[in-house]
């Protein structure tokens, strides 16, 4: 009578046991999703930010083409007008002063709009720098974090296959203490 009340306590003890750690392997299960979740929206960001990073780069190599066309076009208009002033031959003193004065006036006209758009354009390309430099910043620290959500993953996971043998192993042990107990009656 004695080993059988020993075999009902234990077995009331074993179902408390494996009672709590089904509720550990649920809770560890509820974890695991819920980190799997913020991951998969980690990635969806990261994807995002990705794109975005690609659309900066596109941008700041269109600015960098359109100023290149643009000082270039200026210069093969000034190489023409020269070239077809040196056709027409030595102009009177008095006309030669003032073409000289006037392509003076139109040099420096177009010396401070290149200096402008120059400026311009830096402004932007500074800017654009700086939106990269926080997109790769925000990058580095989504890497980070899912780096760090994966570790926490495969920890839970780990945790949830040693829960797992353990209530086998709980399991296992009740058989054997039942099948003892119906031995002994």
């Amino acid at each position: 009578m004695q080993v059988l009340d020993c075999c009902l306590a234990s077995e009331a003890c074993y179902i408390e046991e494996k009672g709590g750690l089904l509720t550990n392997v649920d809770s560890l299960k509820s974890e695991l999703e819920a980190c799997l979740a913020e991951n998969r929206v980690l990635l969806d960001r990261n994807s995002v930010l990705i794109s975005e990073l690609e659309e900066y780069k596109k941008r700041a190599e269109k600015v960098e083409a359109t100023f290149y066309v643009e000082t270039s076009g200026g210069m093969l208009l000034r190489l023409k007008s020269e070239t077809r002033k040196k056709r027409e031959g030595p102009p009177v003193a008095m006309q030669e002063s003032l073409r000289i004065a006037f392509i003076k006036e139109q040099y420096e006209t177009k010396l401070q709009e290149m200096k402008h758009h120059i400026s311009i354009s830096k402004k932007h390309s500074e800017e654009m720098l700086w939106k990269l430099q926080d997109a790769i910043d925000e990058v580095e620290n989504r890497k980070k974090c899912e780096a760090s959500q994966l570790k926490r993953n495969e920890e839970l996971r780990l945790r949830f296959s040693e829960l797992e043998a353990e209530l086998h192993s709980a399991l296992s042990e009740k058989r054997e203490l039942v099948k003892a107990c119906d031995l002994i009656t």
